[in-house]
C-alpha cells in the first residue's frame, strides 16, 4: 500500500478485529474468520474505486472492427496453401507446412 496513513488505519482495524476474535477448535472455521476479518478491514479502509478508463476513444465500434479484422485474417489464411492448421487445446495455430508435406501434397488446395 502506497499511502502510509491508510496502511496504518488498515493495520489498526485488522488488529482490533483479530483481538476480538474467538478461537475455536475447528481450523477451517478459524481460517474463515481470519479471512473475513482481513477482507472486511480492507473494505472499510481502502474501499473500492471505479475503474479508470484510459482510452475514452475505444468503444464498441472499435471492438467490432478488431473482431471483423481477426475473422478476415483467419479466413484469408484458411485458403493459403503454404500454411497448415494445427489444432491445440488452447487455440488454433497456423504454421508453415514442412518441405515433406509440400512434396507429398504439392500445391493442391482441397
Amino acid at each position: 500500500m502506497q499511502n502510509p496513513g491508510k496502511l496504518e488505519d488498515y493495520n489498526k482495524r485488522l488488529d482490533d478485529r483479530l483481538e476480538n476474535q474467538e478461537e475455536t477448535q475447528n481450523v477451517e472455521q478459524d481460517w474463515q474468520n481470519i479471512k473475513t476479518d482481513i477482507l472486511e478491514a480492507a473494505k472499510e479502509t481502502i474501499q473500492t474505486q471505479p475503474r479508470i478508463i484510459y482510452n475514452e476513444w475505444w468503444d464498441e465500434e472499435c471492438k467490432e472492427a478488431i473482431k471483423e479484422k481477426n475473422i478476415s485474417r483467419k479466413n484469408a489464411y484458411k485458403d493459403e496453401p503454404g500454411l497448415l492448421k494445427k489444432n491445440t487445446k488452447r487455440k488454433e495455430v497456423w504454421q508453415p507446412r514442412s518441405a515433406a508435406e509440400r512434396r507429398n501434397t504439392g500445391w493442391k488446395t482441397e
